[in-house]
């Protein structure tokens, strides 16, 4: 209790508080706070306008669960991590509400909270399927997708028009592709192989390694090139969304002769 360097700070602003009728909401974290399935996570709410509580039975007794989470008794304080007994009032149980967003690791889906570094079987390697024919080609084609969490792009999959080496590239920018079709500036180039072995229509060849970052919310647009052309399916408009999952939207893109 009196140990501040053993806290971490996640919230630290000036706000408007309802008083002691109307609830008053703590939200947008510095860091999100992930509590594994069976860890044990405590909380320190402080302010010099004082906060309401219920005098409770037993500090550290239950007060409250689901089938997510439990809640205990805990302790009020009248100093901020004062180290004197007596600034201490136990036992307390804290008024208000706990909003959080359940973590179910494990089911396939990257669902919010979830990320590379704390699930990694459900958030590494996923892969949004775009079409899977192809009756026309070209020597690019440029695409747009939207990111609806931080993700990472790790690789493409693309069809070749026939077996061959030759070079591919893949160039990136920010934002929709319009009006950038033909202008090469704002473009970075984030994959280049001068030979590499391409599989035909039948097999997919793979370019590995884009290591894009899309922050959620962001749009960003994307052209392979190669001269011994690429295979792609006809669409329905430009622009429009054709196919999407948990974290990524892919909209239809154009042909680039």
């Amino acid at each position: 209790e009196g140990n501040e360097s053993a806290w971490t700070l996640i919230y630290d602003e000036v706000i408007v508080m309802n008083d002691r009728n109307i609830p008053t909401k703590i939200v947008a974290f510095d860091r999100n706070i992930f509590i594994t399935a069976g860890a044990t996570q405590s909380f320190y709410i402080f302010t010099p306008n004082k906060l309401m509580y219920a005098s409770g039975t037993t500090e550290g007794a239950l007060v409250s669960s689901d089938s997510a989470m439990e809640l205990y008794e805990g302790l009020g304080m009248i100093s901020k991590f004062s180290s004197n007994p007596s600034d201490t009032y136990s036992p307390r149980v804290f008024r208000g509400s706990i909003g959080y967003d359940l973590n179910s690791c494990g089911n396939n889906v990257c669902d919010i909270g979830e990320t590379l570094s704390n699930c990694p079987e459900d958030c590494s390697e996923k892969v949004i399927e775009a079409s899977p024919t192809a009756s026309a080609g070209a020597i690019g084609t440029m695409f747009h997708i939207e990111a609806t969490r931080d993700i990472e792009l790790s690789s493409f999959d693309f069809y070749s028009a026939i077996v061959a080496t030759g070079e591919v590239q893949v160039y990136t920018r920010p934002g929709q592709y319009n009006g950038y079709e033909i202008d090469e500036a704002g473009w970075s180039l984030v994959y280049d192989n001068p030979s590499l072995t391409m599989n035909g229509r039948s097999t997919p060849t793979l370019l590995g390694d884009i290591g894009v970052r899309i922050p959620k919310g962001s749009i960003q647009s994307f052209f392979i090139y190669t001269p011994t052309k690429l295979m792609y399916a006809p669409g329905s408009v430009e622009g429009s969304l054709f196919s999407y999952d948990d974290s990524v939207k892919l909209h239809e893109g154009i042909g680039v002769t």
